[in-house]
């Protein structure tokens, strides 16, 4: 079971041109607007060019000033097992000075035998530090 799941890991390092939320890879619709974190956000509807267990179907939330992605609740567009009957993935991002950074990844699978797996990811908190070097070579 590691063996497939380093596999799978390997398959889509080596597809992560073909993965990125571009026009490329996905069609995009805006569904309208609402306000997240309090903040204005876009909502798009996204859907992938081609079905592929690395691409996903759902809506994304986008912050209205920056375009970052400030949530989604996706699901893949393929499922990746035949015992898997729906994988559905919930993703929230925010803002850390000026960078923006995963908060949290939530995916809750329901498996054709055995019930409902949930695997969930909490960043937790990010701190940004400057480092400044000295040059000192005058």
């Amino acid at each position: 079971m590691i063996k497939r799941a380093v596999d799978s890991e390997k398959e889509a390092f080596q597809q992560k041109k073909s993965m990125a939320l571009t026009p490329e890879n996905y069609s995009f619709r805006l569904l309208g607007s609402e306000t997240v974190a309090g903040k204005p956000a876009y909502i798009l509807a996204v859907e992938p060019h081609v079905p592929s267990k690395f691409l996903y179907r759902g809506k994304i939330w986008l912050d209205a000033e920056d375009f970052a992605t400030v949530k989604m609740e996706t699901e893949p567009s393929k499922s990746p097992s035949f015992w898997i009957s729906r994988t559905r993935i919930h993703y929230t991002g925010g803002k850390t000075g000026d960078f923006w950074m995963p908060e949290k990844v939530r995916s809750e699978t329901s498996v054709r035998i055995g019930g409902t797996a949930v695997f969930t990811i909490d960043y937790g908190t990010y701190e940004v530090s400057s480092t400044a070097k000295s040059d000192s070579t005058h």
